[in-house]
């Protein structure tokens, strides 16, 4: 508000759980609040986001496969932190799972923890040194294509972006 918005669009990761209290907070700053999605897919080994705009958020199939994805990604962040053991790096899950709150976890989440615990000096460190693409505790995250989330989006009324388009190396 403060900046002259009137509008704002919640993009969580395979997640909608922002968008609620997003709600609640636009009608008492009168921003109109678009509800949305930020899906993970995967590409020819190249991981791509795509947002839905203006999705049916509170869908029971969509819900549904969002849990999934949620659960997955905690199961694949269980398996980064077993490996980030055996580099002398212990993190409690308890405390990445804080970190996260209660949206989707990930390797940002992982990484801000490395660092918060002193394992590394930044962000970029943790990325370089262990969790990156080709890094000794990454582990593949199991994602939809393109295709999938095209249509999960459409499914629930959304209308599908690209995000980060710059970012795509794919040959």
């Amino acid at each position: 508000k403060a900046k002259g918005l009137s509008a704002i669009a919640i993009t969580d990761h395979d997640s909608c759980a922002g968008i609620a209290p997003a709600i609640i907070a636009g009608k008492d700053l009168q921003i109109e609040v678009i509800p949305g999605v930020e899906l993970s897919a995967e590409i020819e080994e190249e991981s791509i986001h795509i947002l839905g705009y203006f999705i049916d958020w509170q869908n029971e199939s969509f819900v549904k496969k969002l849990d999934e994805l949620t659960a997955l990604r905690v199961d694949r962040a269980k398996e980064i932190l077993r490996k980030l053991k055996e580099h002398d790096i212990e993190l409690s899950e308890e405390a990445l799972l804080r970190l996260s709150g209660s949206g989707s976890v990930g390797r940002l989440h992982i990484a801000k923890l490395m660092a918060k615990k002193g394992f590394v000096s930044s962000i970029h460190e943790a990325f370089r040194k262990y969790i990156s693409n080709s890094g000794p505790c990454y582990v593949k995250n199991s994602k939809l294509t393109p295709k999938e989330a095209v249509s999960m989006i459409k499914d629930v009324g959304g209308i599908p972006v690209l995000a980060h388009p710059k970012t795509i190396c794919i040959e």
